[in-house]
């Protein structure tokens, strides 16, 4: 299974707004899982499909790097927030 080592490394340079687009999408995928289990429409099997992991193998690691990213995020604000800077509001105006 792909580490979510790889995942942190392409959040360095992204603003909080960003890693905060990143977890709603994670969550997304992950809610969209969690209701076809939910709901029955499970997906068939555990291998591999057409090179990809498998549905279970997938929700793993969504929630190991969102469990990841999480982390990061916390320390990222800290670290701003401790330099005197707000990241999210800054990242907000800028946005705007």
């Amino acid at each position: 299974m792909i580490s979510s080592e790889i995942f942190v490394q392409q959040w360095e340079n992204k603003s909080y707004l960003e890693l905060m687009e990143e977890r709603e999408d994670l969550l997304r995928s992950m809610h969209s899982f969690e209701m076809d289990q939910m709901t029955g429409n499970q997906h068939p099997g555990t291998k591999q499909q057409n090179g990809r992991p498998c549905p279970e193998t997938r929700y793993r690691l969504i929630l190991s790097v969102l469990s990841r990213l999480c982390l990061f995020m916390e320390e990222k604000y800290h670290r701003e927030d401790a330099e005197g800077r707000r990241a999210l509001r800054e990242d907000a105006n800028a946005w705007r």
